[in-house]
């Protein structure tokens, strides 16, 4: 099976928590561009620290303000579609790669009037919906099914905190350790812990239908 990304692609480090101002400048100074996909946007202090850093921004065009100043300075590229966003990254990086996914998480409220349970179905079909149109129609886009992982019948609910809406963190270093495995072909250390023998059969199971959704998923992607 072909690996969407290579270790070289993974050699830099992720920030998942709040960064000093020494630490983020750093990471700013050494990415291909600052993404801004918000709407609502003055003159983003981000923004203007990316490109103090010599770095390009890509803004989204629906916000007039960085759009604008992105043309005024000549210091930044917009989008409008998904398919712009595409060429606009790869305008800064040509050998860019896009890995889309959905959210596990269900809604806690909605705007919509509508109540939270078929607002939150709604919201995940519409999202994944998207996603799947755009990994088959844009070259080098792809989709990692999160989402299916932890909400699938097969997890019986079992990554989800008692709150029955967070995620708990074995899901997360399932669905990470799942993602390394067939995106980059590498092995995430797992942490040792005790086994219910009584859950042997049923992680197994587990496991042969996470490699065989991913192995279907991943060869889906190969042939958009």
């Amino acid at each position: 099976m072909k690996h969407l990304l290579s270790a070289s692609d993974l050699s830099r480090d992720a920030a998942t928590a709040i960064l000093d101002d020494a630490d983020k400048f750093d990471a700013m100074a050494a990415a291909d561009a600052l993404i801004m996909p918000s709407y609502f946007e003055s003159l983003s202090m981000v923004a203007l620290e990316a490109w103090a850093l010599g770095r390009p921004v890509l803004a989204n065009a629906k916000c007039d303000v960085l759009k604008g100043q992105c043309i005024r300075s000549n210091a930044g590229l917009y989008y409008d579609s998904e398919a712009e966003f595409v060429e606009t990254l790869r305008a800064v990086n040509p050998r860019a790669k896009l890995i889309l996914t959905v959210s596990p998480v269900p809604l806690a409220a909605s705007a919509s009037g509508n109540h939270v349970l078929p607002a939150t179905i709604y919201s995940k079909s519409a999202l994944r919906a998207a996603a799947q149109e755009a990994a088959e129609d844009l070259e080098n886009v792809f989709y990692f099914p999160s989402y299916e992982i932890i909400t699938g019948p097969q997890a019986r609910g079992r990554f989800f905190a008692e709150d029955l809406r967070e995620v708990t963190e074995k899901g997360v270093e399932h669905v990470m350790r799942v993602f390394l495995r067939h995106a980059a072909g590498l092995e995430a250390p797992v942490r040792e812990q005790a086994v219910d023998p009584a859950a042997d059969d049923f992680t197994a199971g587990v496991a042969w239908w996470v490699e065989t959704m991913c192995d279907e998923a991943m060869l889906d992607g190969e042939n958009a």
